[in-house]
């Protein structure tokens, strides 16, 4: 097998090959011959390393962004494949098969630039690499495929490999509300002042936009535009009184006590009213000055547990006949009090303070207890027989 005329392109070592003619050898040869022959035998010799070259070359497609070329390399694997080429790699390119990889005669390797795009989504900068070689396949690369945009650049537009800026502006179904006018509309504006500038919106001297102007406008956002008013009143508010609690292992467990009655305090409040339309929109206090101090209300609480019921009697049936089972129920007459209608006297001979109708349902039954246990189910003569 004879080696290749011309040179190999694409190896790190471009070789130029040319053929040799052997002429044989003779006496009285001339110099001139003579050195035909010596060229001659060197070329026979380089024949046979050939061989042993050739057969570890390989052939390799590199495709740089859509672009492909023909290499031909002893190199295997896929970073020594492209430093013959000529090709650095970036730290934002992309390479298939992997730069360590080793790859065999007819491989393809690819190669995607990385490229620094800017895209200005609705007034706000978004900085990305991306290998995509069109404005169309960096919108995919964030995510906004829908039709309805409205760019600064063509989306067929190719990336350059120094990168790209370029402005989106997303549509907007927004509600817009002047002046109690409300309606719905459809807006590429950035921010809420572009969507007043883009309607005709005016805000006069007292107006106010809600958002205001500087806002960012997305989609769903309820603009209003209000005309407002303000005026001040000054207030006197009480201030409740604080609670101080105390336990007594003299009272039952939900029993309590007013020992040290309270007093709220008083505060004058300054309270400025906004109106936006005519109609309240908010309060805001202004300034405030106490001019009475609250009293503190002790209270003590019970911390003793309800003994158990021996008795057996049937307390709710009682409680049924007697007040339709009401703790707060009161006789037409006012002598009466609670689930079991005790008179006031009664209550306070088994213990009992205040009124009975004001008594949890539990404290009334512990004093029904007591009361029967003293003197039988005869207290409630037209009740007592469902005990």
């Amino acid at each position: 097998m004879s080696p290749p005329q011309g040179t190999r392109y694409g190896s790190r070592h471009a070789t130029v090959y040319r053929s040799g003619q052997v002429t044989p050898a003779s006496a009285g040869t001339s110099p001139r011959l003579l050195r035909a022959v010596v060229t001659g035998i060197a070329g026979v010799l380089l024949v046979g390393g050939t061989g042993a070259w050739a057969a570890t070359n390989r052939t390799i497609t590199v495709t740089v962004d859509g672009q492909s070329r023909t290499l031909y390399t002893h190199a295997r694997e896929v970073s020594r494949v492209l430093a013959h080429a000529g090709i650095a790699l970036g730290p934002h390119d992309a390479v298939a098969p992997h730069r360590d990889q080793a790859v065999g005669n007819g491989a393809e390797i690819i190669v995607e630039r990385g490229r620094r795009v800017t895209a200005v989504v609705d007034g706000r900068a978004r900085e990305f690499w991306t290998t995509a070689r069109s404005v169309e396949d960096a919108l995919a690369d964030l995510g906004m495929r829908e039709s309805r945009l409205r760019l600064s650049a063509s989306r067929s537009d190719r990336l350059p490999l120094s990168g790209m800026r370029f402005e989106v502006r997303t549509e907007k179904r927004v509600t817009l509300a002047v002046h109690r006018d409300r309606r719905v509309v459809t807006s590429y504006a950035a921010t809420v002042g572009e969507l007043l500038t883009e309607q005709s919106v005016t805000l006069d001297p007292g107006d106010e936009a809600e958002p205001p102007p500087a806002a960012p406008l997305v989609r769903g956002t309820v603009v209003t535009v209000a005309h407002l008013e303000r005026e001040t009143r000054t207030l006197t508010v009480p201030i409740p009184a604080p609670v101080e609690t105390r336990t007594d292992p003299e009272l039952m467990l939900d029993q309590t006590s007013v020992v040290t009655p309270g007093a709220p305090g008083e505060e004058e409040r300054t309270v400025e009213y906004t109106y936006a339309d005519g109609t309240l929109r908010g309060t805001r206090i202004v300034s405030s000055r106490r001019t009475a101090e609250p009293r503190t209300e002790v209270v003590t609480k019970g911390s003793t547990p309800y003994p158990p019921d021996e008795t057996g009697a049937n307390w709710d049936a009682l409680a049924r006949c007697e007040s339709g089972g009401r703790p707060d129920a009161v006789s037409p007459n006012g002598l009466y009090h609670g689930l079991y209608q005790f008179s006031v006297d009664t209550w306070q001979r088994t213990g009992g303070t205040g009124l009975p109708s004001e008594a949890t349902p539990r404290e009334q039954t512990y004093r029904a207890i007591l009361l029967y246990e003293r003197s039988g189910a005869g207290q409630w003569p037209h009740c007592g027989r469902y005990l």
